[in-house]
């Protein structure tokens, strides 16, 4: 293991924090209001609200997958270990 390879798995660490993080921020803002429609019995709104979070996630993972193939590509179990660390 060399500082090159310790950098490519940092940078792809960060980079999947920060698509996460994006993805909370998403998710809280699509949440923001869910009291507030409870509350009003805004039903469609609700479900539209909760349709939204859930293809969110599937969001993420497409757009993360594509984000990140091509830097590891040729990852191999070892060099995910480092990524998790």
């Amino acid at each position: 293991m060399d500082a090159f390879d310790d950098q490519i798995s940092w940078s792809i660490a960060v980079r999947i924090l920060q698509l996460f993080q994006d993805y909370r921020s998403a998710f809280r803002s699509i949440s923001a209001g869910a009291r507030q429609r409870f509350e009003t019995a805004h039903w469609q709104d609700a479900e539209a609200a909760s349709q939204t979070r859930i293809r969110l996630y599937s969001e993420l993972v497409q757009s993360s997958s594509l984000a990140l193939s091509h830097e590891v590509s040729s990852f191999h179990s070892s060099d995910w270990q480092r990524v998790r660390q």
